[in-house]
């Protein structure tokens, strides 16, 4: 993509995945035609499979792995060491948010059914209010992202998105909802700003390896969030403090974010990652 769409078409990218995401539950209701109507549903989810191959045999290979994939590339000590820091920031980053991020979505449920009284049709119902719009802060974060920069858009939804969140834990009523619907729309904001990072800070022969540790990074964030929250929502009694506590976390990445994330909008990969040139 050209150097100022990057981050725009990433914003593209994840609305396409969460069109997905709410695919999956527009055939729920299969699960209700029989004791094995579940199956079906994993059954339709096969088809995607014929996209796969589709796109596999129609999507050309990138001009820069193309040009570059036989040379054997001799790092200096300076690219080296770009590397690792680049890695340690964005490795750190992942698992920070994520220790946040997969609690805060993975006891919402519990939070609303037994500390809020809500039933089934009433989560529902939030869910479906306050997280609909998500897709508005994605638009407008892969559009700040190109014209306001990486950084502060990143900084802005991390710190808004956090913020929202974790008063959603605290507040009851009115204020619950529209704390949780501001959290997740300018969370949302800061979203294509940092998934671009991982592809553009690492040359084109570390790029897939690179971004597949710093993914599991992430995985680890999220188990290590989840089972953090548990035993302290049993200890404490309650989930808010819990979630509260494991905030400081995403508020800590933003902070690494605005001092020591290089500013890369506009810029061409050659010239983030000189090895490639």
């Amino acid at each position: 993509m050209p150097a100022r769409s990057r981050a725009w078409a990433a914003s593209v990218l994840t609305m396409s995945a969460g069109l997905g995401s709410g695919m999956a539950v527009w055939v729920l209701p299969l699960a209700d035609l029989s004791v094995r109507g579940w199956r079906a549903i994993y059954l339709l989810s096969a088809l995607g499979i014929v996209v796969i191959v589709w796109a596999w045999r129609r999507l050309p290979e990138t001009r820069r792995f193309a040009e570059h994939a036989e040379e054997q590339i001799i790092l200096s000590d300076a690219d080296r060491e770009r590397r690792r820091i680049r890695f340690g920031l964005l490795g750190t980053s992942l698992l920070l948010l994520a220790l946040f991020a997969a609690p805060a979505s993975g006891f919402h449920n519990e939070f609303l059914r037994d500390e809020r009284g809500f039933s089934g049709v009433g989560i529902t119902v939030f869910t479906l209010v306050t997280a609909t719009p998500i897709g508005i802060g994605v638009l407008i974060g892969g559009r700040l992202s190109e014209t306001w920069g990486r950084r502060k858009t990143a900084a802005l939804g991390i710190i808004s998105g956090v913020t929202g969140i974790t008063l959603s834990f605290v507040f009851a009523g009115p204020a619950m909802w529209a704390a949780r619907l501001a959290g997740n729309i300018i969370g949302a904001v800061g979203v294509p700003a940092m998934a671009v990072y991982g592809p553009e800070l690492f040359s084109t022969h570390d790029r897939g390896r690179a971004n597949a540790l710093i993914v599991t990074a992430g995985v680890i964030g999220s188990a290590l969030g989840l089972v953090s929250v548990g035993w302290l929502s049993d200890h404490w009694d309650a989930i808010a403090p819990a979630i509260a506590l494991l905030g400081i976390g995403p508020l800590l990445v933003a902070l690494l974010v605005l001092t020591r994330f290089p500013e890369t909008a506009g810029a061409e990969l050659e010239e983030l990652n000189p090895e490639d040139a």
